[in-house]
Formats: C-alpha cells, sequence, structure tokens
C-alpha cells in the first residue's frame, strides 16, 4: 500500500537529520525540521493504523467495550512494541554506560519524559521520548472509551468525548504550561503535552469506517496536496524560527507558535486517505519501500546507536558516514529477522489471537 511508502519517507527523513547532523556542515535547523517532519508522520501514521485496529475490534466486538477486549489489544500492541524497545533500552545501556537504576526503570516503564522533560545528563536512548507518547497514547485512548462507554451506553458518544478530551487537553496544557520554556523539551516531547498527535490519524481511521462516503471524498489528489502544502509551509515556518533563534531552546516563544505542531499532525492526517488507496511502488522501487517500511521501527531504535559507534572508531569522516549507514539498515534487518518477526508471529498464534480474529492485522498493528 502506499501507507508503507509514507512510513519509509518517515524514517528517511529522521535517518536524514541525524545522518547529516553527524557527517555534514548542513543547517541545523534543516536537520531539526526533518526529524520533527518524521516523528510527526509516524504520530500520525501509527494513529490511523492502531486506532483503526481498535475500531475494528470494538466492531467486530458488536460494539460492546469490554476490559477483555481493550486487554486484547494492549497484548497485541505491546507484544508488536516492547521487546525491541526493551532489547534496545539493553543496547544503549552496554554502550551508553551507567544511567542509574532509578532512570533506567523509568524507561522501561515509559515514564522518562511523562509530565517533565527527558533528562539530559548524560543522554540515553534520545530517541525513546516518542515511544513513550505512542504507549501511553495507546494506553489512554481505550481507557477512555471505555470509561465514557459505561458512562453513556453508547460507544460513539465515548470515542466522540475521547476525541474530544485528547484533543482540547493537551492543547490546553500546552498553552498553559510551556511558554518561556525551552520549545523542543516541553512543547514537543512531553507526553501529556502530546497526546493530540495521534488523535488526527485515529479521526482519519473513524471517518474510514464510519463516514466512507466523507472519507471517499478526502481520497482525492486536491486534498492531498493541500495537506502536503501546509505541512511544507509549517516545516519552512518552523525552520526560520529556529534559525532566527540562533540556539536558543525557546524559538517559539510566542503562544500561536505552539499551534505549529497540531497543523503540521492536521496535514499529514489530510494527505493519509490518498495515500491509502495507492499502490506501493512496483519493481525495485517497491521492493526497497517495503522493506524500509518493514524494518522502519528497528531502524528508528538502533541508529543512534549505530552512529555512535562508527564516532568511536578511528576511520575518516565520510568512511564512517558510509559504514554507519549500511549498519543501520544491517542491524535493522537483523533484528527484524531474528527478533521482532519471530515475537509477531507467537503473537498471531490461532489462540492468542481468537478475540481479534475479525480484525486486519497491519505490519504496524
Amino acid at each position: 500500500m502506499g501507507l508503507d511508502a509514507v512510513r519509509a519517507v518517515a524514517i528517511c527523513l529522521v535517518l536524514a537529520g541525524h545522518f547529516l547532523f553527524a557527517y555534514t556542515q548542513v543547517s541545523p535547523s534543516l536537520l531539526f525540521v526533518f526529524g520533527t517532519l518524521g516523528v510527526e508522520i509516524f504520530f500520525v501514521l501509527s494513529g490511523y493504523l492502531i486506532g483503526g485496529i481498535l475500531l475494528n475490534s470494538i466492531r467486530a466486538n458488536q460494539n460492546v467495550v469490554t476490559p477483555g477486549l481493550i486487554a486484547t489489544f494492549w497484548y497485541r500492541r505491546w507484544m508488536r512494541t516492547v521487546p525491541n524497545y526493551v532489547l534496545f533500552v539493553i543496547v544503549y545501556r552496554l554502550i551508553e554506560g551507567p544511567v542509574g537504576l532509578r532512570r533506567l526503570a523509568s524507561y522501561l516503564v515509559f515514564t522518562q519524559n511523562l509530565a517533565w522533560p527527558m533528562p539530559s545528563h548524560p543522554q540515553f536512548f534520545i530517541v525513546s521520548w516518542s515511544l513513550t507518547v505512542e504507549e501511553w497514547f495507546y494506553i489512554t485512548l481505550p481507557v477512555l472509551i471505555l470509561v465514557l462507554y459505561r458512562l453513556t451506553g453508547r460507544v460513539r458518544y465515548g470515542f466522540l468525548m475521547s476525541v474530544g478530551f485528547l484533543l482540547l487537553v493537551p492543547m490546553v496544557l500546552r498553552l498553559s504550561f510551556t511558554p518561556g520554556r525551552p520549545w523542543d523539551m516541553y512543547a514537543r516531547k512531553i507526553v501529556v503535552l502530546r497526546l493530540d498527535s495521534l488523535m488526527w490519524g485515529v479521526l482519519v481511521a473513524a471517518l474510514e469506517r464510519y463516514r466512507a462516503d466523507l472519507f471517499g471524498r478526502l481520497t482525492r489528489w486536491w486534498v492531498a496536496l493541500l495537506g502536503i502544502s501546509i505541512v511544507l509551509l509549517s516545516a519552512a515556518f518552523l525552520m526560520k524560527r529556529v534559525e532566527f533563534a540562533d540556539g536558543s531552546g525557546d524559538f517559539l516563544a510566542r503562544r500561536i507558535h505552539l499551534f505549529i505542531l497540531p497543523l503540521i499532525n492536521i496535514g499529514c492526517a489530510l494527505a493519509l486517505p490518498l495515500c491509502s488507496v495507492l499502490q506501493r511502488p512496483s519493481g525495485v522501487l517497491g521492493w526497497i519501500t517495503l522493506r524500509i517500511s518493514l524494518w522502519s521501527y528497528s531502524l528508528y531504535l538502533c541508529h543512534v546507536a549505530v552512529i555512535t559507534l562508527a564516532e568511536r572508531t578511528n576511520w575518516g569522516e565520510a568512511t564512517r558516514g558510509i559504514v554507519a549507514l549500511v549498519g543501520c539498515f544491517a542491524v535493522a534487518a537483523g533484528v527484524y529477522y531474528c527478533f521482532e518477526a519471530p515475537i509477531l508471529r507467537l503473537r498471531d498464534r490461532p489462540r492468542r489471537a481468537k478475540a481479534l480474529e475479525a480484525t486486519p492485522v497491519a505490519d504496524a498493528s
């Protein structure tokens, strides 16, 4: 599907930001924007795919939300994400050195940036902040839907109220608590301030399932172009602000600037419907796109570790960059085929998957 290409583009943007920072003299503002866009695309795509799986499972259960249904959803989600994550917590501990037992424990339970900035001294597993946002979103959304379903008796009301809560509350918190603080560490990377980022993808998934007529209109080219234009204009504005601030952490100093992240998310969401109906490229390009898509999670987890190890060698800068790039893909492929895929096969055994037997399973599930 075209969504494989979206995932491949997202991880390539993240890799480009970090590799160009390590091995070139490209403008830091451009590199920051690359990384930011890659992660925001991942957030919206994840909301669309995983939120869609949750909605499918609720529909398959005759629109009855139960603790058992949510537990099954969590089991499938955590079997997809947690083993790789824990593996790389161990890898980064071995590579980056001692971080303290208490701090290490916070990473293992996804609280390192729950309502506070990521610890920065010493830096440890810096890319994990976005994984924490995703995990807490998929804990929060089903629980909200269950509670509000029990209160209202209707899944629709429970879902809509959950949407409102997860869109409005993080925005209010950002507007209230982040002005005057370093934007990247606070407004962008604290979990409770970012839960709305995935909800835009969930909304697209809900339209696809419950308002197919409207979703069909959103698959037009002009809607996707509008979304891409919003993303590019937002990225250009963000880049200019980073350059203007000249190293200041508060480069989006006004409250109105805090809407830049939702704008990027909305732009990505507008482009998703068309991408969901496009076919993956054929031939060699299609093979490469699919492989990058399949390995994207492992690539995201491993690339900083590989760059760190390459930087410790005495090779020339160009050689280190090439070896690190090849190493990233080699490590990601190995982790996917030898670790990630076997765990997914275990997860999907019939006796484990029967509770969701009517639910389509995507690679990202």
